[in-house]
């Protein structure tokens, strides 16, 4: 993710100032939490897919350079997801075993087709 939006920021495509220094934000907050704890995994994929849904979509769509690369990032975005999801299902059979309980405050609700429903290709 963190390299397929830095090449957004270099191509040179996006000339608004304000998606470029959303675009390093949304990166700085994907460097700082990539190691993090699953807490910090899960509150930057929440604002990954609320980020991605509200601004980048919108600037991103418009741009002919940067049609490829966003197509890259939304298939990281669809991968992510199923890992996110499939983690959540391995812990909570982990707990299952573990601890003879079923764990219902640990879900997942998929992010990536809310995050990426704003296709204009479609």
């Amino acid at each position: 993710m963190i390299n397929t939006l830095e090449k957004m920021i270099n191509s040179g495509e996006i000339d608004s100032i304000t998606a470029l220094k959303n675009l390093e934000q949304l990166i700085a907050i994907i460097k700082q939490n990539k190691s993090g704890s699953y807490f910090s995994v899960m509150m930057s994929w929440e604002f990954i897919s609320g980020f991605t849904k509200n601004l980048v979509w919108q600037e991103l769509s418009n741009l002919p350079g940067i049609k490829q690369l966003k197509s890259a990032f939304e298939k990281t975005v669809e991968e992510m997801d199923v890992e996110l999801e499939e983690m959540h299902k391995s812990i909570a059979d982990e707990m299952k075993n573990k601890y003879k309980t079923q764990v219902q405050a640990l879900t997942y609700k998929s992010k990536s087709e809310n995050l990426l429903e704003h296709k204009p290709d479609e």
